[in-house]
């Protein structure tokens, strides 16, 4: 049974058996059999709120059309229980001015977590650090390393993230000095090190936990520059 155009009625017109069984018993059989969904969604309009789709065959295209006023890109939201959880959309709908940047934002506590045939690989934890693992230890923390403390030598300088960072030495070098991470890993970092010329030395791990690193740098030389990796697993 096929889909009939609704009828447009006129004065005076003689409604037969034949004009309501086409026009009302058999479009409404065919609303209430649920046709089959054949890849198509229309919508019509070009403002903020228009959804279309379209599709053909194995194949399927949902467009989101949002405004192109500052502040207005189209997004999706998600909600448990009425209280927003996500948001996946335009940067310039979900934190406001006007980049078309794709956005994946999670509210207040929320992480994002990436699987793999049901298993947690990788994330993003509220705090910004990525993860890796079903136990979702800091991989990469975002953390801002601090000096924590020194021995001797003329004052050392610290720049950079937790998971990448340089540290600066004077005049003289300290014969020890403790970077203090900005996150807690997990487990302790590996840590690796390179060092640009000025060396009189070499500088050695000292020590390393899942709150700090600790040097032993009687080996730097004047305005020596310290590169350090650590990468939590």
């Amino acid at each position: 049974m096929a889909w009939t155009t609704p009828r447009t009625w006129t004065t005076g017109e003689l409604m037969t058996a034949s004009i309501m069984n086409s026009a009302i018993r058999d479009d409404l059989s065919y609303l209430k059999t649920s046709p089959a969904f054949d890849g198509n969604i229309s919508g019509t309009g070009t403002g903020a709120n228009t959804l279309g789709a379209g599709g053909s065959g194995a194949q399927s295209t949902l467009n989101i059309n949002g405004s192109s006023a500052s502040g207005s890109g189209p997004y999706v939201g998600f909600q448990s229980a009425g209280t927003p959880k996500g948001y996946v959309g335009l940067k310039s709908g979900i934190v406001g001015g006007s980049s078309n940047d794709l956005a994946v934002y999670a509210i207040a506590s929320g992480a994002w977590e990436f699987y793999t045939n049901a298993a947690l690989q990788w994330g993003i934890d509220n705090a910004g650090n990525f993860t890796v693992g079903s136990a979702n230890h800091i991989c990469d923390s975002v953390g801002t390393p601090t000096i924590a403390s020194q021995v001797g030598g003329s004052a050392v300088t610290i720049a950079g993230i937790d998971y990448a960072f340089t540290v600066n030495f004077g005049l003289t070098a300290p014969s020890s000095v403790t970077v203090g991470f900005g996150h807690t890993f997990n487990t302790a970092p590996v840590p690796a090190l390179a060092v640009s010329t000025g060396m009189t030395g070499t500088i050695l791990v000292t020590s390393v936990s899942t709150t700090q690193l600790v040097l032993n740098t009687s080996g730097a030389g004047a305005d020596t520059i310290l590169y350090v990796l650590c990468r939590g697993y």
